[in-house]
Parts: structure tokens; sequence; C-alpha cells
């Protein structure tokens, strides 16, 4: 059964006892993983602030550092990477606000604040045919803006809500849910509406 998404990103536990429920205008800070499966673990590193004005609507930051595999070498190489920092903020501006059923707004942004734990993205060319698909932690150039999206998403511990041979145990997610692959198809106006539920 799927939890909120006001359960699970609006109050990123740090340890048993931080709990809680966020006052308007305060912070907190995400670092830590999540068990997913008996497996495997998915790191949730993101700051959430609720907004003062309006206690409806939340800030979610990632700190992601963008960089390319030196093909010769074979290293990451990493580094700023200003034309994906900014797609990312075109595409956030694009989809606007992910809404969960409860009417909360959340408002997906890039932080260079270093008190924030960053991420780090490897930047795939296409015509390099080294990617089957996009992941969170490897990026084609040209990633779809849902699809990014979608992986930024699993920067902050949202696992996958489509069917999948690989994990049949699974939940399925609504068809407008940004976890879900079912939205990629879809418009904008129906996918800002998704419901960001977890697989937990």
């Amino acid at each position: 059964m799927g939890a909120e998404v006001t359960n699970g990103l609006a109050t990123p536990p740090q340890s048993s006892d931080d709990c809680r429920e966020l006052q308007p205008g305060e912070s907190i800070i995400a670092d830590s993983h999540m068990l997913i499966s008996a497996r495997s673990r998915r790191a949730r590193k993101y700051r959430v602030t609720r907004h003062a004005e309006d206690s409806k609507k939340w800030d979610l930051e990632l700190n992601i550092f963008f960089g390319n595999l030196d093909r010769e070498t074979n290293r990451f190489l990493p580094f700023k990477h200003p034309d994906m920092v900014k797609r990312f903020g075109e595409c956030m501006k694009e989809i606007g606000s992910l809404k969960d059923k409860d009417g909360n707004q959340f408002f997906l942004k890039l932080t260079e604040d270093s008190q924030v734990p960053r991420h780090t993205v490897q930047l795939h060319h296409s015509e390099w045919g080294v990617l089957n698909s996009n992941n969170s932690q490897n990026w084609e150039m040209d990633i779809p803006c849902p699809v990014m999206a979608h992986e930024a998403m699993h920067l902050m511990g949202l696992g996958d809500g489509y069917q999948s041979d690989d994990c049949p145990n699974r939940s399925i997610e609504p068809m407008n849910s940004i976890m879900n692959r079912a939205t990629f198809g879809g418009d904008f106006a129906e996918f800002s509406k998704c419901k960001c539920l977890t697989d937990q």
C-alpha cells in the first residue's frame, strides 16, 4: 500500500524520533537511505521547506552535480553543467507543481547550497549507445522532461509505481502518478495533477 507524499517527502526522517510535521516557514534536510527491497537501498537527499505564507505549498530542493564519462579513461568527470541545470529549471517551470490528494503543492528545484547533501548524476550522449534507459543516477543529455521529474523523485527516495516483471510485488500507482511510467505518454495538464506515492 502506498504512502502519500506528505508522509514521505514532507517529513523526511533523519532519526527514528525526527518524524514530525513541519511548521510553516520551517525546513528540514533529509540525508538517509530507504530500504526498498531485501537487496536494494535508495538514497534520500534533499531539503523540504514549508511555505510560510501558504502551508499547502512546499519546496523540494535537490543538490545535483552533473558530469560526463570520459570515454578514453572511463572515469567520471564532474562539473556543474549549466545546460542541464537550465533544462531542469525549464522542465520544472513547464510542469508547475506536483500535487497530492490533500491539495498540497510541491515545487521541485535545484540548489547549490552545500548544506543540502549532493547527488551525482552522470550524463550520457544518446549516440554513444551506452545507456539502455534513464535511471536516477544516469541521464541521457536529451532526457524528456517528465522522465527527468520521475528520476529526480527517485533521488528523494520514491520508488517506481509501474508494473515490472523484475518486481512482481511492486505496488502499482494510479495512471496519473509521477512514479507510474504511463504518465510519460500523457499531457502536462494531467501530469501536474499526479499523486506522488511511494511503493513502501
